[in-house]
């Protein structure tokens, strides 16, 4: 669905100039579900930008299947619009609203419990609330490939398990793919099917590990009882301590 090959960005001004990314590869499959962790402005963000094409690489290539829906870390609401509003404004963009558009937009307000709250604006409603809305607005695109920035950092622990079990199996089950970036390592195991670590100075990817628990035990209480998390993470964690460790 995606690949990557020899990606590397620099940010340079008059005096500076800051490699962030160097030689980055990646292959994402149909279906397949990747978590990408690592450290506060190691560049995870960058790379997403790049691809999702709002951002160029200096070096590389990449090329992709299908329709990218690309949810960053802020909402970018419209504050005069309402949340429904906010919701359907790209399919009123591309004159694509339908009754199916409409129908779908209910049912994921109703799935993420919004539907009281879709006539309130954004400064009415709760950081949690405006990431919910920033999500629906994106899967009513019917992306084939979603790409996730940390899109529920603002949400309570409970939902945030919630909407990251839901949506895997909606991922899965309609053979699409994904990319999060995120700082949990708990949420990036439930959620994906491998998991890279970014690292070092400019970042590149220091590992690989890939999740081989079966769909019916990502439940959030189910997954932490599995050896497999447990493995996973005791093999994970130690790289990332020192990822932090060595920091430039």
């Amino acid at each position: 669905m995606l690949t990557a090959k020899r990606i590397s960005k620099k940010f340079e001004t008059r005096h500076t100039s800051d490699h962030i990314l160097d030689n980055i590869n990646l292959k994402l499959n149909k279906g397949e579900i990747v978590a990408i962790v690592g450290q506060s402005g190691i560049g995870k963000s960058t790379l997403l930008k790049i691809f999702s094409e709002l951002c160029q690489p200096d070096t590389g290539t990449i090329n992709y299947t299908g329709k990218i829906g690309y949810i960053p870390q802020n909402d970018f609401l419209l504050p005069w619009r309402n949340v429904w509003e906010n919701i359907l404004l790209p399919a009123e963009i591309s004159g694509q609203i339908d009754q199916n558009t409409i129908t779908q937009a209910k049912e994921l307000l109703l799935e993420h419990n919004l539907h009281h709250h879709s006539y309130l604006y954004p400064q009415q409603i709760s950081g949690g609330m405006k990431q919910k809305t920033s999500l629906i607005r994106t899967l009513i695109q019917n992306p084939d490939i979603l790409l996730l920035d940390e899109p529920f950092s603002a949400i309570d622990a409970f939902s945030r398990t919630q909407i990251i079990t839901k949506l895997r199996k909606s991922i899965v089950s309609a053979e699409k793919s994904s990319i999060l970036i995120t700082h949990n390592l708990e949420e990036a195991i439930i959620f994906s099917d491998r998991i890279l670590l970014l690292g070092n100075k400019p970042a590149k990817i220091i590992s690989e590990q890939i999740v081989r628990i079966p769909n019916h035990a990502r439940n959030p209480l189910q997954i932490r009882k599995t050896q497999e998390f447990e493995n996973l993470y005791a093999k994970i964690w130690p790289n990332i301590c020192k990822s932090y460790e060595n920091k430039p």
